[in-house]
């Protein structure tokens, strides 16, 4: 980064950009809207102390206006952030998390050298990051670099040329085929050996995401963009990567909703994951963003504060309007899945819901609906548990799907709904052995993470859905319905051509599964 790159400002205009843009003629794109200003307010040095949001009146007035987290309802005048988090959720959602914020910092410090006595905040993490790959919907621009301004003046010196997003001109996104180099440069970034060439690559691809694992964004031929999810030096025995694609097949085939995945060997032992990202939509004709909110925002959970999947049951009902019955009976399954195989990292970021057109025209309304499902990650017991609990009388270190049959109300499911879903789920996660070894992970390993995938927690919901489907077992399965597919502007993308075909085809670098086209079609 060059001086020019980093640069301390303490508020900013804010954009909603979810508008359609061709690629062949960006110009043709809805403009993005000015819907208010943020400010910082900082204790001692960059430490934030609190923020305050104003919504523009001309975004209080459209038709197409929505409250952008429920902490910021749509009413005039500045509103102020709470005791329990100095960032509202909208843009809290919007900060990358442990890993981006590490690379953001060592590449400040790294630009200002180790002497610089003012270290970096939540506020800068937010404005530093690279526009281009930022989660959701949300644009920042400098106050009066527009033209028009909702924060007021601009400070003294500022320029009022053409605008720019903030680092919009400083980063772009790794190319599909750096997937090796990234990985070598995360190993010397864990290591503290990182050189400036493993910064420069870092810190474009890999600083605008939540989560403390190293990861990094990548953009295809098309524009669109991908998360590589990369190894760490603290996996030791375990090929992490190689087991969420594992879950994610696995949930997939319970007909849970999953992004498009695919997994990428980079060695031996070793593994990244390339998942397309859920808050963009691109197709042949238009590329656009998709607004964001983690299920922490949603419930408006302070940092200490704690909840069950039933608090999330009733968010759903509430924030999921048009889609609540639908998106209900899916976090039933995922609950479900999450016990079967031992997916503890659950924590309410690893939840989150996408705001979806609510018709086909580019002009229809949008509501919110359940994003789809991600970080699923079989962990073996014992490790530190950070799970959520079913309900308020659920052990979070010992987690009881019985719970979850019990409170199937909170999902509206009768116990037939109930037994419907389970089936599915079970029959999936019955062959979990199988799909490990289609991504060759060793027998030795497989035995390793048997613990992860709770034999009793299967044979409870297998008992329950044998009593109510009259069926003999659910291990013996029959014609599992397709994964529905997640659209595209509103519409399916059922012929949608593939991307990355180096990737994406069998062969070294690329698992070799004979059910690799049903991992990437929709």
């Amino acid at each position: 980064m060059s001086n020019e790159q980093v640069r301390l400002i303490d508020a900013v205009d804010v954009y909603l950009d979810e508008s359609p843009e061709r690629p062949e003629s960006p110009e043709s794109a809805g403009a993005p809207l000015l819907i208010g200003a943020l400010r910082a307010s900082f204790g001692a040095g960059r430490q934030l102390g609190g923020s305050s949001f104003e919504y523009t009146a001309e975004y209080l007035a459209s038709p197409s206006r929505y409250a952008i987290s429920p902490d910021l309802p749509l009413v005039a005048g500045k509103q102020f952030s709470g005791e329990d988090a100095a960032l509202f959720g909208a843009f809290a959602d919007a900060t990358p998390d442990d890993w981006g914020t590490g690379l953001i910092d060592a590449a400040f410090t790294r630009e200002r050298g180790a002497g610089w006595p003012l270290a970096l905040g939540e506020f800068d993490h937010l404005v530093q990051q690279n526009d281009l790959t930022r989660m959701g919907a949300l644009r920042f621009r400098e106050p009066g670099t527009s033209g028009t301004s909702a924060a007021g003046a601009s400070t003294p010196g500022t320029s009022t040329a053409a605008p720019e997003w903030l680092t919009a001109a400083q980063h772009t996104a790794a190319n599909p085929n750096d997937a090796q180099r990234i990985a070598e440069a995360v190993a010397r970034f864990e290591e503290y050996e990182a050189t400036d060439e493993d910064m420069e690559i870092l810190g474009y691809a890999g600083s605008s995401l939540g989560g403390a694992r190293p990861k990094a964004t990548i953009q295809d031929a098309d524009g669109g963009l991908w998360l590589l999810k990369l190894p760490s030096n603290r996996d030791r025995r375990i090929d992490t990567e190689a087991w969420e694609a594992t879950a994610l097949d696995l949930a997939a085939a319970a007909g849970l909703r999953v992004p498009r995945h695919r997994l990428i060997r980079l060695d031996e032992h070793k593994s990244s994951l390339l998942i397309e990202r859920f808050d963009r939509r691109f197709d042949q004709r238009s590329q656009s963003r998709v607004g964001y909110m983690s299920a922490m925002t949603a419930m408006q959970l302070g940092p200490q504060q704690s909840a069950t999947y039933e608090d999330l049951a009733d968010t759903i009902d509430q924030v999921t309007l048009e889609s609540s019955v639908e998106d209900l009976r899916e976090m039933f399954g995922r609950v479900a899945l999450t016990v079967l195989v031992g997916n503890v990292d659950d924590h309410w970021k690893n939840h989150g819901f996408t705001r979806e057109r609510t018709g086909v025209d580019a002009g229809a309304a949008t509501s919110w609906r359940l994003s789809p499902a991600f970080d699923v990650n079989p962990t073996r017991p014992g490790s530190r548990v950070r799970s959520r609990r079913i309900n308020s009388h659920d052990d979070p270190s010992n987690r009881d799907v019985r719970l979850l049959i019990e409170g199937r109300d909170a999902y509206r499911l009768t116990q037939r709904d109930a037994a419907e879903v389970l089936a599915r789920v079970t029959r999936a996660v019955g062959t979990w052995r199988e799909t490990a070894r289609k991504y060759n992970i060793g027998p030795g390993e497989i035995e390793y993470m048997a613990p992860a995938f709770n034999e009793a927690q299967f044979e409870y919901a297998e008992r329950f859905v044998i009593e109510h489907l009259a069926v003999t077992s659910p291990r013996v399965p029959p014609a599992v319905p397709p994964v529905p597919a997640i659209p595209r502007a509103g519409q399916p993308l059922a012929d949608r051509k593939r991307r990355f075909p180096e990737l994406f085809a069998a062969g070294e670098g690329a698992s070799s599964s004979p059910d690799a086209s049903t991992d990437l079609e929709y």
